[in-house]
C-alpha cells in the first residue's frame, strides 16, 4: 500500500510545504515503511502565483468592456492558413457578436460566422505569422455594426480585441451631413459671412466675402486677424485700432451689434461701403467667437447723395 499528503510544517519558524509519500515494504520477511519527505516549499509558492496571476488575469478578461477573443490559426497539409477556431472569449465579445461562448469555442471561424474563408484570414494570419499587430475597421453585417479591431500575436495564434463603433460612425457621418449642408447654406447665401474667435482671428469665410472682397481662397484668411485684414482704416483714411471696432464689441459685451456707415478694405486696397451684423456664438453658456454678415452698400449710398 502507498499513501501520500502535502502539508504545511514550521521549521525553525519558517513556514515550509511538504510532500510525504510512504508504502509498506518488505525486508526479510519483516514489514516496514517506507516514507519520503519533500520540501516543495519553492514549487508550491511557484504554483500559487500562477493561479494568482490566472485569476488576474481571467477577472480583467472577464471584466473588459471590449470584446475578446483569442484564436489557433488552422494550416493544411502544406503549411497554408486555412481557418482559424475560437479558443476562449469574453462576456462582451458574446454580448456584441449575439454568439455565446458555448457556440464559439471549439469552432472554426467559417463556422461562427457562416462564410468560407473565415472573415479577414488573410490579415490574421500575418499577425499570427509576423508578430506585427494590426488595426482593422470591421464591418460586421449581420447584426449591422461597425467595430474598431485590434489585432495581435497571442501563442500560436492571434488575439482580437474589439469596440462596437457603429454609434460613433453614424454620428460622425451625421454630423458631416449637418457640416455639409451648414457649407451649403452658407455657399448658397447673397450675404457675404465670415466667423471669428475671441481673438479676433477668422474660422470660416463664404464665398460671397471672397468675391466681394476679392480674396482668392480661404487659405490667405482662415487663423489671420480679419480686422487687419480688412477694417484696419475709416473711410477717410484714419487708422481703425482694433479696440475700437464695433464688430468686435460683441466678444466683450455679448450683445449684437448692427453698424451701416463703416468700410471694409478689398484684397486689392480699394474700400467698399458696408452694413453689416455682428452677434455672439455661444457654447457652454460661454461667448467663443461672433459671425458677421455683411453686404456692399455702394449703390444705397450713391442714391441717397443723388
Amino acid at each position: 500500500k502507498r499513501w501520500r499528503t502535502c502539508a504545511s510544517l514550521i521549521c525553525r519558524g519558517q513556514s515550509h510545504w511538504i510532500s510525504l509519500s510512504a508504502e509498506m515494504i518488505e525486508v526479510g520477511g519483516r514489514p516496514y515503511v517506507l516514507s519520503y519527505l519533500v520540501d516543495r516549499t519553492e514549487q508550491h509558492a511557484a504554483e500559487l502565483a500562477v493561479r494568482a496571476s490566472e485569476a488576474r488575469f481571467h477577472a480583467l478578461f472577464s471584466g473588459m468592456l471590449e470584446g475578446v477573443a483569442l484564436q489557433r490559426l488552422v494550416v493544411d497539409a502544406d503549411g497554408n492558413p486555412v481557418d482559424y477556431v475560437f479558443e476562449e472569449c469574453n462576456p462582451a465579445f458574446e454580448q456584441a457578436l449575439g454568439r455565446s461562448r458555448a457556440a464559439v469555442i471549439g469552432c472554426r471561424g467559417s463556422a461562427v460566422y457562416q462564410i468560407a474563408p473565415a472573415p479577414y484570414l488573410a490579415e490574421y494570419a500575418r499577425v499570427a505569422r509576423s508578430g506585427q499587430p494590426l488595426r482593422l475597421e470591421v464591418s460586421f453585417a449581420p447584426l449591422d455594426r461597425l467595430f474598431d479591431v485590434a489585432v495581435i500575436p497571442w501563442q500560436d495564434g492571434f488575439a482580437t480585441i474589439f469596440t462596437d463603433i457603429t454609434e460613433r460612425h453614424r454620428a460622425e457621418r451625421l454630423l458631416r451631413e449637418r457640416e455639409d449642408d451648414v457649407r451649403l447654406l452658407l455657399e448658397s447665401t447673397a450675404e457675404a459671412i465670415y466667423g471669428i474667435d475671441v481673438r479676433g482671428c477668422c474660422t470660416f469665410v463664404n464665398q460671397a466675402f471672397l468675391q466681394l472682397l476679392g480674396f482668392a481662397s480661404t487659405d490667405d484668411l482662415i487663423g489671420r486677424n480679419l480686422h487687419e485684414l480688412i477694417h484696419h482704416h475709416h473711410s477717410d483714411g484714419r487708422p481703425y485700432p482694433a479696440r475700437e471696432c464695433r464688430a468686435y464689441q460683441v466678444l466683450a459685451t455679448d450683445q449684437a451689434v448692427h453698424v451701416d456707415d463703416e468700410v471694409f478694405w478689398r484684397q486689392d486696397g480699394t474700400m467698399v461701403p458696408v452694413e453689416y451684423w455682428s452677434r455672439p456664438i455661444r457654447r457652454a453658456g460661454q461667448t467663443i467667437g461672433a459671425v458677421l454678415t455683411f453686404f456692399d452698400v455702394t449703390a444705397k449710398r450713391q442714391a441717397e447723395r443723388a
